[in-house]
């Protein structure tokens, strides 16, 4: 559990970073759930066992069927409810006014980086808070320079700040 949090993290840092440099495109990092996608068929080991036979057991409870995930980001590609950081305005599906502009991952509203789950709401303001915490201490940067020093490495090519 640690390491997806971490994980996710730093995937939202990283693309906050990618959007910066790109603000007349929006950005989403999302959480589609447990998808029911079979990608532990082939788990080895009794470990894995167990928590396959268990999965199969819940997860019809849990589980987000394949076609619901893949509608759900249709919607989070074509929608004007992402919008850019640098227009305002979305080139998509426009918004009816039932559905509001979502909340960026620093918590302002359109700000062209989401965090979202998987019903396309915005990250809670404990995680926003968490992110402002990582971009005011550094470790933000950090880990960008991290993975810039890893692409240099492997393509021989500065990644631009």
């Amino acid at each position: 559990m640690k390491q997806r949090n971490q994980i996710a993290s730093m995937t939202t840092l990283l693309m906050e970073q990618v959007a910066s440099q790109a603000p007349d495109v929006s950005f989403l990092h999302d959480v589609p759930g447990i998808v029911a996608s079979g990608i532990g068929r082939e788990a080895q080991g009794l470990q894995l066992t167990i928590m396959l036979a268990i999965s199969n057991f819940l997860g019809p409870l849990v589980q987000t069927p394949p076609t619901v995930c893949g509608e759900t980001h249709v919607f989070l590609a074509t929608s004007a409810r992402y919008p850019p950081s640098q227009s305002g305005d979305a080139a998509g599906v426009p918004l009816d006014g039932r559905v509001a502009v979502a909340r960026g991952s620093d918590g302002k509203t359109g700000s062209g980086m989401y965090s979202v789950d998987n019903k396309g709401e915005s990250s809670p303001p404990r995680v926003e808070e968490l992110l402002a915490t990582f971009r005011e201490d550094g470790t933000a940067k950090k880990v960008w320079d991290y993975i810039a020093a890893d692409l240099k490495r492997i393509t021989g090519t500065e990644v631009a700040e």
